[in-house]
C-alpha cells in the first residue's frame, strides 16, 4: 500500500513536498502518473505527490490511508501558471477539484509555515520526529519540475533570457 498521497493542482507545492518528504527509508515520487500506470503505482510502498491524482480520488483512497489535498485558489494557480508561460486550466478543472474530498486538506497559503509542515510531517511519519533544522534548510527553496522550467525558458524572448 502507498504510504501517503498528496495531490493538488499544478503550482501547488507538490514538487517541494516530494523532495521534503523523501527520507532515508521513504522515497516520495513526484507526478508518477506521467510515467507509471495505476496498476504499477498501486504496488508502490513510498509516498506520492501528484498534480493529477486528485482527479482519481477514489483510486487514491483505495490505495492509501493518508490522502491529502493541497488547496490553492484558482486565481493563484492561474497567475502561477501564467508566470511560467503555461496554459491556464479550464474552469471545469477548478470546479471538479473543489468537489474532491480527503481526510486532510491544507491551504497552500500556510503550507510552508512551520506549524503546518510539522503537523503534516507528524501525520505522515508519526514515528519520526520532525526535524526543524531540515525544514529551515528547505523552507525558502524554490523548486519546479524541469519540464516546467524548460517550457518557461522556451517562451521567453531573446532579450529576456
Amino acid at each position: 500500500m502507498i504510504k501517503f498521497i498528496i495531490a493538488g493542482l499544478p503550482r501547488s507545492g507538490t514538487t517541494w513536498l516530494s523532495v521534503f518528504l523523501t527520507t532515508d527509508d521513504c522515497v516520495c515520487l513526484h507526478d508518477p502518473f506521467a510515467t507509471y500506470t495505476p496498476e504499477e503505482l498501486a504496488k508502490w510502498e513510498g509516498g506520492i505527490c501528484d498534480t493529477a491524482l486528485w482527479y482519481y480520488d477514489d483510486w487514491c483512497k483505495a490505495n492509501t490511508d493518508k490522502f491529502i489535498i493541497i488547496d490553492r485558489s484558482r486565481e493563484d494557480v492561474a497567475k502561477a501558471l501564467s508566470e511560467k508561460s503555461l496554459p491556464t486550466l479550464p474552469e471545469e478543472v477548478y470546479d471538479t477539484f473543489a468537489q474532491k474530498t480527503s481526510e486532510k486538506r491544507i491551504m497552500f497559503e500556510v503550507l510552508f509555515e512551520e506549524e503546518t509542515i510539522q503537523e503534516l510531517w507528524e501525520y505522515i511519519y508519526p514515528d519520526k520526529p520532525f526535524n526543524r533544522d531540515r525544514w529551515l534548510q528547505f523552507k525558502d527553496i524554490y523548486m519546479s519540475p524541469n519540464v516546467v522550467e524548460r517550457q518557461h525558458e522556451k517562451s521567453k524572448t531573446p532579450t529576456e533570457v
